[in-house]
């Protein structure tokens, strides 16, 4: 099997993903501007059969934290919320395991207060 030729491209459902990311960061008072996260399809192709391996993986790495010391602790809460290692800050699993992870993540979060 190769890897898929299309892991970088983004789809609905890697978009719906990073929203939520988007949306538990502001919970915590980090903005989008703030860190760096990434997901990458780990999907293997298979050419042979011209399909996907549906076992495939995906991987959501934190890449960079706030710069702001202040936001550094609410940021790893964040990360200890979903379940993402604090060392590596990536999160590893099928898109629904990460989508469970992020929900799980919001229902915990602090709530956003309307003005």
């Amino acid at each position: 099997m190769e890897k898929n030729p299309n892991q970088t491209m983004n789809n609905n459902v890697n978009i719906a993903l990073m929203n939520k990311v988007n949306e538990l960061a502001s919970r915590y008072s980090i903005e989008p501007y703030e860190m760096v996260a990434t997901l990458r399809d780990e999907t293997r192709f298979d050419s042979a059969i011209g399909g996907h391996d549906m076992t495939g993986r995906s991987i959501l790495t934190f890449e960079s934290r706030p710069s702001d010391p202040s936001k550094f602790e609410r940021y790893e809460l964040m990360l200890e919320t979903i379940g993402a290692s604090l060392e590596t800050g990536k999160l590893v699993g099928e898109d629904e395991e990460l989508f469970r992870a992020i929900d799980k993540g919001l229902a915990v979060a602090p709530r956003l207060r309307s003005r």
